[in-house]
């Protein structure tokens, strides 16, 4: 493969024949293929370890010897059947790798979670090249290799772009960043189009939206929302296992597959780290978008003094938690903000998210001081602010979650504060204006040497 030219994306083999029809009409012959082989690594090693050996004290289990708590990069591998094809050097006249030292070794399957939903797929090794993929299917089937960065991933709630971003693109984009993979020429293979989890299948799929009838089924606002979606982050539109044709009429491989890091880098993962790859990743996104970011262009000495006195409320059209508080959100903020910045410094905007483009949504949190919002997929957009940003999550009692990934992040500071203590708001939002108050103070400090 490393010598086919870096335009070259996607390639047809005719299995039974004898030539590779390439775009730009190149060829090579069949036995291009007869000495590649696949690998993989994994976080924790490429090895099963005995647990009996990695036992201390009263600690028993070594999880990464679980599918469910590694992320490993395959290379020069097959999709065929409903399983992962690897392709393993048989070692004719020596001994066999032990089957612990492959991809088997890890209980035969690859796992992949995202928020309520988790599936495996089955690995099979065999024990020669990536040419053989074909052996016993029809003369007639092709071969379709990606030379794409693909990600393994489940479909979680794609329709809601929090859970998007956290359990599918911040997971990718975390585990490029672990491989030393630049984040490039990059699409994501998910196990189904848009059926969410299974256990509401397929009745809940095919229900209208309840709070929005006219988005039509759960399925079809995922789909809809998806498109708009994944151009923010990907290169590529993407694959799904459960429309892959029949291995009789083509067997898809992959260049290089990326498989669990939704369990590994998801929601349900604790990450003390997490705060670099949260900064890197809208950095990443401002980039991409052509968005202005002061962190990746000339610094400006005064950039706290400068920013505008804005407060940002982002209401949600509809929602569990709050009740009539949701409504009045705006409002309350308004009379809150007129103890906590008794001058009038400070003005209020507030506005709806969802009738605004993903890019839009960016621009107008990054115009803000500071943020308030309900708790939940709203609240994310604050991983686009820039530094200093106050971050104020009004939630329900109960629906805090000890998991969250917005405590984690450096670049912006995040306070709770739940519908039982909306009396505490002013002081809060006073905690705020004061925090910008000695930001301006050190950086007048710096300036001043």
């Amino acid at each position: 493969f490393e010598m086919l030219a870096l335009s070259i994306v996607l390639f047809v083999v005719v299995i039974n024949g004898n030539a590779i029809n390439f775009q730009k009409d190149e060829t090579k012959s069949m036995s291009h293929f007869t000495n590649t082989y696949s690998s993989f690594r994994c976080l924790g090693g490429s090895q099963a370890i005995d647990t009996n050996i990695m036992r201390q004290a009263t600690y028993k289990k070594f999880p990464l010897n679980d599918p469910e708590h590694r992320t490993c990069l395959f290379r020069n591998v097959c999709m065929r059947d409903g399983a992962l094809i690897y392709f393993q050097k048989n070692q004719t006249g020596q001994l066999n790798v032990p089957v612990d030292y492959t991809p088997q070794g890890f209980d035969g399957s690859m796992f992949h979670t995202g928020h309520l939903r988790g599936f495996t797929i089955p690995i099979k090794v065999l024990y020669s090249p990536l040419a053989s993929v074909g052996s016993n299917i029809s003369s007639s089937t092709s071969l379709r290799l990606s030379r794409k960065l693909t990600f393994l991933d489940a479909n979680s709630w794609s329709f809601n772009y929090g859970h998007y971003m956290i359990d599918n693109v911040i997971p990718a984009f975390t585990a490029a960043k672990v491989f030393n993979i630049p984040f490039v020429n990059t699409q994501q293979l998910i196990e189904t189009n848009c059926r969410l989890f299974s256990t509401l299948e397929p009745a809940f799929s095919e229900k209208k939206v309840d709070y929005n009838h006219s988005m039509g089924t759960y399925r079809q606002a995922c789909l809809r929302n998806l498109d708009t979606l994944w151009p923010n982050f990907f290169d590529h539109p993407p694959m799904y296992l459960d429309q892959l044709p029949p291995s009789n009429v083509s067997v898809q491989c992959f260049r290089q597959l990326v498989a669990g890091q939704g369990s590994t880098f998801g929601l349900k993962s604790l990450d003390l780290t997490r705060a670099i790859v949260l900064r890197d990743f809208r950095d990443f996104v401002l980039n991409r978008l052509n968005i202005s970011n002061p962190n990746l262009s000339k610094p400006n000495p005064r950039a706290v003094r400068d920013r505008e006195k804005l407060v940002v409320v982002g209401l949600r059209v509809a929602g569990s938690a709050g009740g009539v508080l949701i409504k009045d959100l705006c409002g309350t903020v308004k009379r809150a903000m007129s103890e906590a910045d008794p001058h009038g410094l400070y003005r209020v905007e507030c506005l709806f998210p969802s009738e605004l483009s993903f890019q839009e949504e960016i621009i107008a949190v990054r115009r803000a001081r500071i943020l308030v919002s309900v708790h939940g997929t709203i609240s994310y957009l604050s991983l686009f602010s820039q530094d200093h940003t106050q971050q104020l999550s009004i939630a329900s009692p109960k629906e805090l979650k000890e998991n969250q990934i917005l405590p984690w992040a450096s670049h912006f500071r995040l306070l709770y504060l739940t519908w039982n203590r909306m009396d505490s708001l002013a002081a809060l939002l006073g905690l705020c204006v004061e925090a910008w108050q000695q930001a301006e103070a050190d950086e007048e400090q710096e300036h001043d040497g």
